[in-house]
């Protein structure tokens, strides 16, 4: 057998999920991954079921009136007579992360950290005597709005390869919160969406 390219890939611990709740300031002769710097208080790693899809450019076939006659040739694959058609192309679709958190509750103080996505949420929340915040949703008072002025970036990296996702300007919701069965942990969903010009993916130059 001949031998093949050997072609890199990633295994989910070499994933890390980076979460900024304030506004990053990207370069256009910097990676993305540099302004993920991976602390205790921003590293997202008790997430599973990680689910990551890109905007969708969506088109629908128009079909209109006649025929069109086509010989094989540059960029015609076949000589035949054909229905006249045409794609509409539609507006792109938004980007959406989806997955799984064991929910810690590490959410507040003044040394939060690995946070569930609950500030993005619902702001810092209000603090209650000097121990607990309360957290509400849909709340216009002033730190207990949505957060979106952050980042969401996902850092792939196995030594040869890197591959890096980035969700600026993200709108977050809460999912289901649920204990993985009697003698289980406590779980939470979260459902995260970016424009379509708040998405991108930067991958490492091969001969890099």
């Amino acid at each position: 057998m001949p031998s093949g390219n050997f072609i890199p890939h990633f295994q989910f611990a070499q994933g890390n999920v980076y979460y900024s709740n304030s506004a990053v300031t990207f370069s256009g002769s910097a990676a993305i991954s540099a302004n993920a710097v991976i602390t205790t208080s921003n590293q997202v790693i008790q997430m599973k079921n990680l689910t990551f899809t890109p905007p969708k450019g969506e088109v629908e076939v128009i079909n209109l009136l006649g025929v069109e006659a086509t010989s094989v040739g540059a960029s015609v694959p076949a000589t035949g007579s054909f229905q006249n058609q045409i794609y509409d192309e539609k507006s792109w679709s938004d980007a959406t992360l989806t997955g799984t958190l064991v929910l810690t509750g590490h959410n507040d103080g003044a040394a939060a950290a690995l946070p569930d996505f609950i500030a993005a949420v619902t702001g810092t929340g209000q603090a209650i005597s000097t121990t607990y915040h309360r957290h509400t949703f849909g709340d216009d008072t002033s730190g207990q709005v949505r957060v979106t002025a952050g980042c969401v970036i996902i850092v792939m990296k196995n030594g040869v390869e890197e591959v890096t996702l980035a969700m600026n300007t993200p709108f977050v919701n809460l999912g289901d919160i649920k204990p993985t069965g009697d003698d289980g942990h406590y779980e939470i969903d979260v459902e995260i969406k970016a424009l379509a010009k708040n998405t991108v993916m930067e991958i490492l130059d091969i001969d890099a």
